[in-house]
């Protein structure tokens, strides 16, 4: 890709006309896009979005450098190659500060790629259209004021167009913070529901514990043994603490537990928890919180107690770390894209689990995959 793209920086010396100017122009920006998708791990839009913004912010250097040299009469190729320089410092420090700082801390994918795709159209049809207005009217520097307002008006719109498409960005990343802040807070309404029926099974289970206490008293022999071990499964339930390595993922998955447990889930797990280190405790909660809030709602619908189950397991074998859960289902998932659209009543808030868990995953360059084949739920993911 490096090759030919400066392969195509010689040829330029080809270009006779506007005509074969523009073949060059695309062929320029398409392999500046492939050599980025080579040597970073970005994805392929958003790699489009940064080039599309190159092209336009030169289109503006290339303006007023022209309308520079033009004004001053600057001749002498070593006086204009330090005017193109200053310009290129400039207008690099401008946009930098103007717009690059924006993307930091920003997800470039929100941007609609079909209206980026548009402004790059735009911005390369723009440019071309003033440039062959100009050609097939005679008007080159010896035109003085029309050159000048069209290469003035070329930079404006460049930098309009610039706005647009960062504003864009912009507009599209708040709200996507804003689906993540709802999504949080819908998150943290379960979150009270399931600790809530948690409580609720405690009562329960003291109050069974009281009047057993009450009752043994007045035992001995064969039936005292019978009503000890009866209380023994009760408690049972509380010796179900996890110690996989991980204080965040024994917290999460005692707490699930509990809550399998008063909905008469069976919930095991095999884990290597002191592999997890390299996630922060926020993203053990939303994606192991999500892994098994999911599988508990397809459970929770099989009439048959017995098929209630949900199996996890995280190991590590050598630099690979591998993430298996499986549990039944009685409802079909329907596959839409990549995910699994939900079954919830409440659609405002579907698709958050599977979502957050990818974003997860290849925030870290994992990889995922899902599958759901003959009543079997299965989610694996692998990181490297």
């Amino acid at each position: 890709c490096a090759a030919l793209f400066f392969l195509n920086l010689l040829t330029q010396t080809t270009v006779r006309s506007m005509w074969d100017s523009i073949p060059h122009m695309l062929l320029l920006l398409f392999l500046s896009v492939g050599l980025l998708y080579v040597c970073c791990e970005n994805s392929l839009w958003e790699l489009f979005f940064v080039a599309v913004a190159a092209y336009i912010a030169q289109s503006v250097i290339y303006s007023a450098y022209i309308i520079v040299i033009t004004a001053f009469h600057i001749r002498g190729a070593l006086w204009r190659f330090v005017c193109y320089v200053i310009i290129l410092a400039a207008t690099i420090a401008v946009v930098y500060f103007i717009f690059a700082k924006r993307l930091r801390g920003r997800n470039m994918a929100v941007v609609d790629n079909r209206i980026l795709l548009l402004l790059g159209i735009v911005a390369g049809a723009t440019d071309t259209l003033y440039k062959f207005y100009m050609i097939e009217h005679g008007l080159g520097e010896e035109a003085g004021g029309v050159f000048f307002a069209w290469k003035g008006f070329s930079m404006l719109t460049s930098i309009l167009v610039l706005c647009v498409q960062f504003g864009i960005l912009e507009r599209n990343s708040i709200r996507e913070e804003q689906r993540q802040l709802e999504e949080l807070l819908y998150l943290r309404e379960k979150q009270f529901k399931a600790s809530r029926e948690n409580m609720e099974l405690i009562n329960i289970k003291c109050h069974d514990l009281k009047h057993w206490f009450q009752k043994i008293q007045t035992l001995d022999g064969e039936d005292y043994r019978k009503e000890a071990a009866q209380m023994q499964d009760a408690l049972a339930i509380y010796d179900s603490v996890f110690h996989t390595g991980n204080e965040t993922l024994d917290t999460i998955l005692t707490e699930k537990k509990l809550y399998c447990e008063y909905n008469r889930i069976r919930l095991t797990c095999m884990a290597e928890g002191e592999s997890l280190d390299f996630l922060t405790t926020a993203e053990i909660c939303s994606l192991f919180g999500n892994i098994i809030d999911n599988a508990i709602e397809a459970v929770m619908k099989i009439e048959d107690e017995n098929s209630r189950e949900i199996s996890l397991s995280i190991r590590r074998r050598g630099m690979l770390l591998s993430i298996h859960e499986e549990n039944y289902y009685a409802v079909e998932p329907v596959k839409h894209g990549d995910n699994f659209e939900t079954s919830k009543e409440d659609q405002a808030h579907h698709g958050f689990g599977i979502r957050s868990i990818r974003m997860i995953v290849e925030n870290h360059h994992g990889d995922m995959e899902i599958t759901a084949k003959d009543g079997v739920f299965n989610l694996n993911i692998l990181f490297t």
